[in-house]
């Protein structure tokens, strides 16, 4: 009987396995096409791993394995059957899965308990300034104390006290709004995030173009450059904007 080499097998084995990936087919079509050329456990198996994943990263995936094994398996293990090749390459796929699901538990956690902290209560009752009798802002809304404005009427009065207490609220009110879209990863990034709400409202930041570069991972100097373009209020660009934009932009890095 004629000797194969090695390298002739690997070659008969990257081919066999092409023969079974769809590259421009979605990964249901894969697994259809696998079946019945590797062996039923292990076709159960490829199908069970690739659930966690939403479509794009699923046939991302099924694409991706083919190079995956010819690459880093055939030529280092000599020129193992189809079934362990697969085999191997569905353990990478369960680690990743593994790992995904880790990271998206521990980020669960940490928005649970990750709240605004004492330093943005300390900049916006900077950047508002107190005032205890109701007033008209750049904007032409009535606000009181720390910059409240929800339910006030000219002529209200307040004290330094409730002016405290209705900053404390308006914050959480923000920062839960913010926790509900996803992106703050941080703390700093949360107060950064939630003073731009408290200044501006969740729509502003809803159909911002700046939660956009955020949410694509945007470099710093486009985020910088996409929280210091709110910077007016009634047509005129007014110097205290510039400032808090500024101190939010910095503190979304911290």
């Amino acid at each position: 009987m004629k000797k194969v080499s090695p390298k002739s097998q690997t070659r008969v084995v990257e081919q066999d396995l092409r023969g079974q990936f769809f590259v421009d087919g979605t990964a249901r079509m894969v697994m259809e096409g696998l079946e019945g050329r590797v062996s039923p456990q292990l076709h159960q198996m490829m199908t069970a791993m690739l659930l966690g994943f939403n479509d794009d990263m699923q046939l991302e995936i099924a694409n991706d394995l083919l190079d995956f094994a010819c690459q880093h398996i055939v030529h280092t293990t000599g020129c193992p059957t189809a079934d362990a090749l697969l085999v191997t390459c569905y353990g990478w796929i369960a680690e990743e899965q593994g790992f995904t699901l880790r990271v998206k538990s521990l980020e669960s956690e940490i928005k649970k308990v990750m709240t605004t902290t004492d330093i943005l209560f300390q900049q916006l009752m900077e950047m508002e300034g107190l005032r205890l009798v109701a007033y008209k802002d750049a904007a032409g809304v009535p606000t009181i104390g720390y910059g409240h404005t929800k339910g006030v009427r000219m002529g209200d009065r307040i004290t330094e006290f409730w002016a405290r207490e209705l900053l404390r609220e308006d914050i959480s009110d923000a920062e839960w709004q913010v926790k509900e879209l996803g992106v703050a990863r941080t703390e700093g990034q949360l107060d950064a995030l939630t003073s731009f709400v408290f200044n501006l409202g969740i729509e502003a930041l809803e159909r911002s173009t700046l939660l956009k570069v955020i949410r694509g991972g945007g470099s710093r100097r486009a985020i910088t450059h996409e929280f210091k373009r709110w910077v007016y209020a009634g047509g005129q660009r007014l110097r205290g904007l510039e400032r808090r934009r500024e101190w939010e932009a910095r503190r979304f890095f911290e």
